[in-house]
């Protein structure tokens, strides 16, 4: 029994710490995610701006 209630610790340990990594990955997915995001921005802001150059040089 007390070798049952060890294993059923461990496992619960390892569940924990599984559920912790898995959070911690998606936090960083996310932020990853949000910086493509303003670099996309601001890729876009600046084909717009060379977009507005190239029509002022016509």
């Amino acid at each position: 029994m007390e070798e049952v209630e060890h294993k059923l610790d461990d496992l619960l340990s390892t569940l924990v710490n599984n559920q912790n990594e898995v959070k911690k990955l998606q936090n960083e997915n996310k932020e990853l995610k949000d910086n493509y995001i303003k670099m996309l921005d601001q890729i876009n802001i600046y084909i717009n701006e060379l977009e507005e150059i190239k029509k002022q040089q016509k």
